[in-house]
């Protein structure tokens, strides 16, 4: 017999030792356009019509892992298997001692890609 329980081992959250980036050189930042949605896994067409390169974060920076992520495939039919193409991770730009940190400023980072400049890598360090 299988018992089954809603109580987890733990939290379904980032360790507190590894939810920040530091951001070693200047990177880009992608951000959903207006009107447009986001899901956790896209094609390369569906990301690039939902989502814009806007904003830069700049090297030394505090970047906040929110714990979103995106998965990006390749779904053109010369390409066998649907490989993925890049991962982005949804981070905030921890900033500022009056605002306790908080920022408007989230966006998803290239954290892996496939080796191809379709997406530029961000050039992050988790740190805790």
């Amino acid at each position: 017999m299988v018992e089954m329980t809603s109580v987890l081992r733990r939290y379904a959250q980032l360790e507190p030792r590894i939810k920040y980036f530091t951001v070693i050189s200047d990177c880009s930042g992608w951000t959903v356009d207006t009107n447009q949605s986001s899901s956790s896994l896209m094609d390369t067409s569906g990301f690039n019509f939902s989502l814009s390169p806007t904003t830069n974060f700049a090297g030394g920076k505090l970047l906040q892992d929110l714990g979103r992520a995106i998965t990006v495939y390749n779904s053109s039919p010369s390409v066998q298997g649907s490989p993925h193409v890049a991962i982005f991770r949804q981070v905030m730009l921890v900033n500022g001692p009056n605002i306790e940190g908080i920022s408007s400023n989230i966006a998803y980072i290239c954290v892996w890609n496939d080796g191809s400049a379709t997406f530029p890598l961000a050039q992050v360090a988790r740190t805790g």
